[in-house]
């Protein structure tokens, strides 16, 4: 349950226990058969302090008066047992994960590294999904990409919709990033909820059919960071935008602003979107004045959508020394109708053991023959619009869309949208809801031919609750 306060410039709230979290068999340690073989969650130590311990809410100055929030999280409590989702509350958000270590030849399977949680009271590395958690009143999470390229997607399931206005979304995180060959923060905005959206990496080519996203990846120097990139994609096609940076030169920094780790005090962002331009607002750590970073005019290619936060890395040891990061986020807010939200169900991650020690491989190989996975604990608040299943694919050959079915039924076979380029796919295909049975749920997957690496594998019921 979100209780909020409006006032004429800004928006805040606070989060308090949520009544209708679906509960499932899992012990009090919050593990389950979906994190079998995963190392349990480091032990917590006192409280470390921070230097902003204090939320100050939900924000959103320069929204459109008056406000009209449509959705505010302030990451005040953990949900009360950990899912693919770390310890965000499942019902709500969603959390994926790649690694461009795949090949099944290799025994590579979207292999999952352990990471130091940096700011959240942790003693010792995790593995997923133990890498989200909720401390100090901010989600933490992290990833160490030891020489791939990582992607860590947060999104809550409620669209945006931004039709005919000027709508505006605003978050808190750490913009230290030391560049585009390191680790850096991005936020997207995609037409339906596929896992994982990326600007285009090697061996990372995870659009959603329409999407638009900011990238904060510019090499600034020590202390100063940057917006690199401003990105649309239309049909699949990947295109990134020109746009206007009207932030002052400084000296040894360029057209930068100040940021901190995920330590220390956040910067807050506000993006605004209509149909034809957006604008990127940020504040530096501890300033009472927000900066326009960049305006750009743009043919947007959606106008409603689902919000992301996402970590992506890049070998970022290789120049930098950001191969295994933290980013901090906090008061994700954003304005405008309240739609609904989906209700969305995972199949949990593989979690088989790696040819490396305390490596743990999170997709699933599927080659001719079907592999059977479950889906636990289906269940709709109200009569969903549509079905989906989403998931991340993997191919180097002929780049043909894995086909599945569900509880027995007909297969989906579904056209590639795609070129022929070898990495990490995102697809969305559309299932009648006559499919889904309340509960426990079987789909098989199989490849017509060579082999095929699935990850983020998850049932999204349409509209089948609404925004409390």
């Amino acid at each position: 349950m979100l209780l909020c306060s409006l006032s004429v410039y800004t928006a805040a709230c606070t989060r308090h226990p949520r009544s209708d979290v679906l509960l499932t068999d899992r012990s009090a340690g919050g593990t389950d058969a979906a994190t079998a073989g995963v190392s349990p969650p480091a032990p917590l130590q006192a409280p470390t302090t921070i230097a902003e311990p204090t939320s100050p809410g939900c924000v959103l100055e320069k929204a459109e008066m008056p406000v009209k929030l449509a959705f505010c999280e302030t990451f005040d409590l953990p949900a009360p047992v950990i899912t693919r989702s770390g310890q965000l509350d499942q019902t709500l958000w969603g959390v994926s994960r790649l690694n461009t270590f795949v090949n099944p030849s290799q025994g590579l399977l979207n292999d999952y590294y352990p990471t130091l949680i940096r700011g959240c009271d942790m003693t010792g590395e995790v593995m997923a999904p133990h890498d989200v958690r909720i401390c100090n009143g901010r989600a933490y999470e992290s990833a160490n990409d030891m020489g791939g390229q990582t992607t860590v997607a947060l999104y809550p399931k409620q669209p945006m919709d931004f039709t005919g206005r000027t709508g505006t979304v605003s978050f808190d995180v750490n913009l230290d990033s030391q560049g585009p060959h390191a680790a850096w923060p991005e936020f997207w905005i995609t037409d339906k909820p596929i896992p994982a959206p990326s600007d285009g990496r090697a061996s990372n080519y995870s659009y959603a059919r329409h999407q638009f996203g900011v990238t904060f990846g510019l090499d600034c120097g020590v202390g100063y960071s940057g917006i690199d990139r401003i990105s649309i994609v239309r049909n699949y096609k990947l295109e990134h935008v020109s746009f206007t940076n009207p932030l002052p030169y400084i000296e040894g920094h360029g057209q930068c602003f100040k940021s901190e780790s995920a330590l220390e005090r956040l910067n807050h962002v506000e993006i605004r979107m209509s149909p034809s331009n957006a604008e990127v607002w940020v504040r530096e750590p501890g300033a009472s004045k927000m900066k326009l970073a960049a305006t750009a005019t743009i043919d947007m290619p959606l106008t409603k959508g689902l919000i992301w936060l996402v970590d992506a890395h890049y070998n970022a040891n290789k120049f930098n020394t950001q191969g295994d990061h933290t980013f901090a986020w906090d008061n994700v807010a954003f304005d405008g109708p309240k739609t609904y939200r989906d209700l969305g169900f995972d199949v949990p991650d593989a979690h088989t053991p790696a040819r490396v020690p305390n490596v743990s491989q999170l997709g699933y190989n599927v080659e001719q023959k079907p592999v059977a996975l479950s889906i636990t604990g289906v269940y709709r608040k109200q009569p969903p619009t549509g079905a989906l299943m989403v998931f991340n694919y993997f191919v180097c050959v002929n780049n043909i869309v894995p086909s599945f079915r569900v509880n027995g039924g007909a297969w989906h076979e579904t056209p590639s949208p795609f070129s022929d380029q070898c990495g990490w796919r995102s697809i969305d295909v559309s299932i009648p809801v006559s499919e889904i049975r309340d509960g426990a749920n079987t789909v098989e997957f199989k490849a017509a031919t060579g082999w095929a690496v699935l990850s983020n594998i998850s049932l999204i019921l349409v509209a089948a609750a609404a925004v409390p």
